[in-house]
């Protein structure tokens, strides 16, 4: 994804694969600011695999959002 002034431009770029991402182990915890996302995920065409969130909590802002169906454990 490419980011402008700290906005992204809301085009994924194709040209990187990723994934998987996972959070195993031990809990990871995100807190943001509010009227932040919590989450934010944009993928372009090369995104790839299971990506389980299971150990991932989040709080402070907004659900956020994800166009890539692949996580498994969180809801986006």
């Amino acid at each position: 994804m490419s980011f402008t002034k700290r906005q992204p431009n809301w085009y994924p770029s194709n040209g990187v694969t990723l994934g998987p991402v996972t959070f195993s182990g031990a809990k990871t915890t995100v807190s943001v600011n509010s009227g932040a996302k919590e989450v934010y995920v944009l993928c372009g065409s090369k995104c790839t695999g299971t990506w389980d969130w299971s150990q991932l909590t989040t709080s402070g802002g907004d659900a956020g959002s994800s166009n890539f169906d692949g996580i498994t454990g969180y809801a986006v």
